[in-house]
């Protein structure tokens, strides 16, 4: 199957905002590294629970959206990194971009995120992964301490990214987001 259809088929939305904001050889690009990911089954999402025919947007594409749509950020290194950062896959290592890549990805990825020793694209990630695992929360299967710590490091996240200068859409969107599933969950007024 041919690279881009493949990211139309799985996330036509997604491809059709990357044709808005990224020239056509850069959608190619970015289609590439989509196919990658999920020939590693990186856009399968381990905690969340989906029934056989439900329609949905893989999430490394719902991350790279987020991180165009309330970020702003729409350059293809970021949007790539974003992809993959959505995703449950680290890339092969065998060029220095890939390695630049897997170096980023484990500071996203790191349980001890620290949002100050980024430069703002990686915050930017950061931001979108943490805003969609929130948004995504209800749907998972993990269990209550796993998800009162998401939405810690969520909100922790938000708290020290209000010092740095990224977009304040997403910093309000993922307080929002965290409100509303303490509530949803009925975590509010716990001890963290």
């Amino acid at each position: 199957m041919a690279t881009s259809l493949l990211l139309e088929i799985d996330a036509p939305s997604f491809a059709a905002l990357l044709r808005e904001v990224l020239p056509a050889h850069l959608v190619g690009d970015i289609a590439v590294h989509y196919k990658q990911i999920r020939a590693l089954n990186g856009h399968v999402e381990a905690y969340i629970e989906r029934k056989p025919d439900d329609s949905f947007n893989p999430r490394p594409a719902r991350v790279a959206r987020i991180l165009i749509e309330e970020c702003r950020v729409c350059d293809f290194i970021t949007v790539s990194i974003a992809l993959w950062a959505g995703s449950s896959a680290l890339p092969v290592a065998d060029s220095a971009e890939d390695l630049a890549l897997g170096e980023a990805l484990q500071k996203i990825r790191s349980p001890d995120l620290k949002l100050a020793e980024m430069n703002l694209e990686l915050v930017a990630v950061a931001l979108s992964v943490l805003l969609d695992d929130v948004r995504h929360l209800h749907m998972s299967n993990l269990s209550t301490n796993r998800a009162k710590e998401l939405l810690t490091r969520a909100e922790v996240a938000a708290e020290s990214a209000t010092n740095l200068d990224v977009s304040a859409v997403i910093i309000k969107k993922l307080q929002h987001a965290v409100g509303m599933q303490r509530r949803r969950r009925q975590f509010v007024g716990e001890d963290n």
